[in-house]
């Protein structure tokens, strides 16, 4: 498993070398073994990241790259697009809507020790189970601020802040490499496939997964003065954060 993912280091960045027959869950695992080996070294470090060496699924892009979300050893300042993702045209897309959308307004939670198996089931359901029938991915670089919005049939990854103010609408996941200050809408007219939300921080003005709506308010300082890794998801129609670090990661795993 050592050889299965491959740092290397140059003056644009790291390259992560992805071995392209080895299962796809061993190279997750040995991603995720390689990064914590190189907590000490990387730590703090700003860089750009580039992947090589295998053809990814957009899930397993999804995968890696909300991996890359839930750790703090790579400050990631650029990711480079995978080679089969096209360019995206601009920083503002329509999504093809065929049904009203609908929102139920429910509270934000925290997750407590007992919950958190469970938690972490529907996280790897979310992430990490094959689904060959996702939507492609829309990247955008920098921040996002104010009075600009991302509307994509899909998942969108931000590799920067979302201020307070900027939209962000996918019909699949978000991950923000960055603070998710603003508005958040993940699972739009998707209900086959469980979708989150992902950001360095959680300190939504509001978020939305599925039609499940929650704002956040003086009520909530001590969510939104948590700053660390973490997921929001539904679970049993209200929505859900918790904090992802490696070991959560891994146990998703086993």
């Amino acid at each position: 498993m050592d050889n299965l993912v491959i740092f290397k280091g140059s003056r644009d960045g790291i390259t992560i070398v992805l071995d392209q027959k080895a299962p796809f869950k061993e190279v997750i695992e040995s991603f995720l073994t390689k990064l914590k080996d190189a907590e000490k070294f990387f730590k703090g470090a700003k860089t750009n990241i580039k992947f090589q060496g295998r053809k990814l699924s957009e899930m397993e892009k999804d995968t890696l790259v909300g991996l890359l979300g839930t750790q703090k050893v790579l400050d990631v300042s650029f990711l480079h697009d995978f080679e089969n993702v096209k360019e995206p045209i601009s920083t503002e897309i329509a999504i093809k809507t065929t049904e009203e959308v609908s929102f139920e307004e429910v509270k934000l939670e925290e997750v407590n020790s007992t919950d958190k198996p469970k938690a972490r089931s529907t996280i790897a359901s979310s992430i990490l189970k094959a689904d060959e029938k996702i939507s492609s991915t829309y990247f955008h670089y920098g921040v996002l601020r104010s009075g600009q919005e991302i509307n994509f049939e899909g998942s969108v990854l931000i590799i920067g802040d979302v201020n307070p103010g900027a939209v962000v609408k996918a019909t699949a996941n978000i991950i923000i490499l960055g603070y998710l200050k603003g508005i958040a809408h993940a699972g739009i007219n998707n209900s086959k496939k469980r979708a989150v939300i992902i950001a360095y921080g959680l300190m939504p003005m509001q978020i939305c997964i599925h039609g499940k709506i929650a704002d956040l308010s003086e009520e909530d300082f001590d969510l939104k003065s948590h700053v660390a890794p973490q997921i929001a998801y539904v679970l049993k129609n209200e929505i859900y954060i918790d904090e992802i670090d490696f070991k959560t990661i891994q146990n998703m795993l086993e």
